[in-house]
């Protein structure tokens, strides 16, 4: 079966954008980005983080051509949805979610 990436098998096509999200999960990445910092006065910890924020950008960018299309993305990539390529989705599906994934950042940071 060839499904499309966009769609979940549970779930469907992603609903377009909400700022109440967005807004919530920036939030969430700049505790975890003072967390991290707080752990590690050598910033070791920080680096890590940001480290992997980049690999999960470059990870989406290269399974999905129109990556910056959902909303999520930038997000996690500190960018401003809109300009060229205007928000279609709200965020990626399954494990490619950027949601999941910052809420898997939360636990660790805890």
């Amino acid at each position: 079966m060839n499904q499309n990436p966009r769609e979940s098998l549970n779930n469907g096509p992603q609903p377009i954008y909400s700022f109440e999200k967005d807004r919530k999960l920036r939030n969430i990445l700049g505790d975890a980005q003072l967390k991290a910092l707080k752990r590690d006065s050598s910033l070791k910890e920080l680096l890590k983080l940001q480290t992997e924020l980049v690999h999960k950008v470059d990870m989406l960018r290269q399974k999905y051509p129109d990556a910056e299309s959902y909303a999520m993305f930038h997000v996690l990539g500190g960018s401003t949805p809109g300009g060229n390529n205007p928000v279609k989705y709200d965020d990626f599906p399954d494990d490619d979610s950027v949601e999941k994934f910052v809420n898997d950042l939360v636990e660790r940071y805890k």
